[in-house]
């Protein structure tokens, strides 16, 4: 008897090229970075030294009380967010405040 053969998809996984200061996703660059953002591209380069891990601890350097910490937390997570290409990917907080996520969108 023959066994059946599920083409099984692989999984996404982003890139982070320092080089060209690109995120990318299946070959595609998805946000690509032409002025400083010192805290967002922390959070990509953190992703990209762990692997792609699901979740990461926040990498952004504290100067600040807790409260102050999710906030910039947040709104660097909000700006990853924003004018990503339609490529499937989302970067959000987890609720404790204290780690980013990726998923597919």
């Amino acid at each position: 008897m023959a066994k059946s053969k599920v083409a099984k998809k692989k999984p996404l996984v982003p890139f982070w090229d320092d080089d060209l200061r690109a995120l990318c996703l299946n070959g595609r660059v998805v946000k690509r970075y032409r002025q400083p953002a010192i805290a967002q591209v922390c959070i990509l380069k953190s992703f990209q030294e762990l692997g792609w891990r699901r979740r990461i601890d926040d990498p952004l350097p504290g100067n600040g009380g807790r409260l102050h910490a999710q906030q910039r937390l947040r709104e660097t997570v909000r700006a990853l967010n924003h004018a990503l290409r339609p490529a499937g990917i989302r970067f959000e907080c987890n609720g404790a405040g204290n780690g980013v996520l990726w998923c597919a969108a």
